[in-house]
């Protein structure tokens, strides 16, 4: 009888075991706070400059091209931007899979039901993240219309 208690008290530590390693080696999810920041700079200069164009009595072509040239800067800045954020959720997804790859093969069956609830649990998160994100970054205001040629007449 004792040893059959003492099998039942490991396997019930066992995944509080690998719960606390799991815990502390959770991939970081910095892209989140950091993008942000850097995504921005491009699309202020265009948006200063809409501001401006916008309060031109008679904005010139010249004026509209240097806008819609910022427009093209802040629309590359925001898909790099995009890119990078996919690219670390990617890395995360792949991170997190390998781990419970080795940790899938190294359970008995009772773990394994465990280890892949705290998986998918790992894998909503870096996708929450990566939503949160990309919800995060700024959107880019279209541009006015193109100044309109006057005849004379």
């Amino acid at each position: 009888m004792k040893s059959r208690f003492k099998s039942r008290v490991v396997i019930g530590i066992a995944p509080l075991l690998v719960a606390s390693a799991l815990a502390i080696s959770l991939p970081s999810s910095s892209f989140a706070d950091s993008t942000g920041a850097q995504c921005s700079s491009e699309l202020n200069s265009y948006l200063a400059s809409r501001t401006s164009y916008l309060a031109l009595p008679k904005p010139t072509a010249s004026d509209y091209k240097i806008l819609s040239a910022l427009f093209v800067n802040a629309k590359n800045e925001r898909a790099a931007c995009l890119k990078e954020i996919n690219a670390s959720y990617n890395s995360q997804l792949q991170e997190i899979r390998a781990k419970y790859a080795l940790l899938f093969k190294n359970s008995d069956k009772n773990l394994i039901a465990s280890l892949k609830t705290q998986r998918d649990s790992e894998l909503a998160e870096a996708t929450l993240t990566r939503d949160n994100a990309m919800k995060n970054l700024p959107e880019i205001f279209t541009l006015p219309p193109a100044p309109t040629k006057t005849k004379k007449g």
